[in-house]
C-alpha cells in the first residue's frame, strides 16, 4: 500500500498492525532514515540493539536472495519483535523483496532503505501493490512544508527569528531534513542562553558558508541565464564534493517551483506580489528569472532533468560531468533549448 503524504506523521505515530514490511525512500536521504528511526523506535524498541536489528547490504541480497527470507523469519532471541534494515535498497533486489511478500507470515519487520525511486521501480510496484507492506515516499522540504519544519525546530529550540532571518533560513535549507534539523541546533547553540531574537546576520554567520547555498547560487545561475556562473559554481560544488544526483534533484524542484511561480503570474499576481514570500536577496533573480520561462518551458526542463537523473543512476554512457554539462548549458540559453521566456 501507498502512505499519503498527509497520512504519513500519523502512520508513524501509529502504524498498521498487518504491516510487516516497509519501504522508506525518496530523495531527501535525511527524512528517509529518519522516519525509519521512527518506526523502530515505535516497533522495535532499542534501534541500536544487534539482538533486536540486524542490517543486511542490498548488494548481498542481490548476490543471494534467500538471505533476505532467513532473516525475514529469523526469531528474536530475546522476545518481542525483531527488524531486519536492508539499505541502499532499489530494484537489485526486486526478486527477493517478491519471494518475502509470497510469505504467509513473517517473524521479522522487514525495513527497506532506498533512494529517489522513480515511479517505474519494480521494488516501488511491488510493495504498494502488497496489502502488508507500506511504501513511504520522502520529499524535499519547500514551501508550507519547510515553513512548518523550521517553525517547529525554531519552536523546539525556543528561537524567536525576525522576518528576513527566516527568510534566510528558507532559502539555504530544505534539500536534506537532517541537515535542515542539524543547521536549527547549531543556530540555537551559536546563539546562547537566553538565545535573544535571530537576525540575518546571525543566520548568514552559522550557515552562510554551507555548501545549500552555493547550490542556491548554481540555481540562480540556471534560472537567470549565467553560463560562465554556471559553470563556475557547478566547478566548485563538485570539487567540494557535492554528489550529481543531489544536484539535479533540487534543479527539478527549483523548476518546479518556477512553475508554480510563472502559474501566479499569468493568473493575474504581479511580479512583487509572486517573490514576496522568498528571501529579500533572491527576489530580483527570481523576477528575472520568471521573465525568462513559460510554465511549459519549466515543465519541460523539468522533464529533462528527470532524464538526466536516470542517465546518471545508470551504467555506462558519458561520464556523469559531460552529461550534466550538456544538458545544463542548453537549458540555461534559450537559443539552443529553443523554449523559454516570456
Amino acid at each position: 500500500m501507498i502512505v499519503q503524504p498527509k497520512r504519513i506523521e500519523a502512520f508513524l505515530s501509529a502504524p498498521d498492525a498487518g504491516i510487516s514490511t516497509f519501504l522508506i525512500h525518496g530523495p531527501d536521504r535525511g527524512l528517509v532514515v529518519q522516519r525509519i528511526e521512527a518506526l523502530l523506535d515505535r516497533l522495535v524498541g532499542d534501534r541500536s540493539d544487534p539482538f533486536r536489528v540486524g542490517e543486511l547490504p542490498a548488494e548481498r541480497i542481490a548476490a543471494d536472495p534467500r538471505l533476505l527470507l532467513e532473516e525475514a523469519q529469523s526469531l528474536s532471541l530475546l522476545g518481542g519483535r525483531r527488524a531486519v534494515r536492508v539499505r541502499d535498497a532499489d530494484d537489485r533486489i526486486k526478486g527477493a523483496v517478491r519471494e518475502l511478500l509470497k510469505l504467509p507470515a513473517q517473524e521479522s519487520l522487514v525495513f527497506l532503505e532506498g533512494g529517489d525511486l522513480p515511479g517505474s521501480s519494480d521494488l516501488r510496484r511491488a510493495i504498494e501493490k502488497a496489502p502488508q507492506a507500506a511504501s513511504l515516499a520522502c520529499y524535499r522540504d519547500e514551501g508550507r512544508t519547510l515553513e512548518d519544519v523550521l517553525r517547529h525546530e525554531l519552536q523546539r529550540h525556543r528561537l524567536v527569528v525576525d522576518r528576513d532571518a527566516f527568510g534566510a533560513l528558507l532559502a539555504s535549507l530544505g534539500s536534506d531534513r537532517a541537515v535542515t534539523v542539524a543547521e536549527i541546533e547549531k543556530l540555537a547553540i551559536y546563539m546562547g542562553d537566553p538565545p535573544g531574537k535571530v537576525g540575518l546576520a546571525d543566520v548568514r554567520a552559522v550557515i552562510a558558508d554551507g555548501g545549500v547555498l552555493s547550490l542556491d547560487d548554481l540555481i540562480l545561475d540556471l534560472l537567470t541565464g549565467d553560463g560562465p556562473g554556471l559553470v563556475a559554481d557547478l566547478d566548485r560544488l563538485l570539487a567540494e564534493g557535492g554528489n550529481e544526483i543531489q544536484i539535479v534533484n533540487r534543479l527539478q524542484a527549483a523548476f518546479g517551483r518556477l512553475a508554480r511561480l510563472r502559474a501566479e503570474l499569468d493568473a493575474g499576481s504581479s511580479p512583487d506580489q509572486v517573490v514576496a514570500g522568498l528571501f529579500w536577496k533572491l527576489r530580483d533573480p527570481w523576477k528575472k528569472a520568471l521573465g525568462r520561462w513559460t510554465v511549459r518551458a519549466a515543465q519541460r526542463a523539468m522533464r529533462e532533468l528527470l532524464e538526466l537523473d536516470l542517465r546518471l543512476k545508470g551504467e555506462g554512457g558519458p561520464p556523469r560531468r559531460e552529461l550534466i554539462d550538456r544538458v545544463l548549458l542548453v537549458l540555461c540559453d534559450p537559443r539552443l533549448r529553443g523554449v523559454g521566456g516570456a
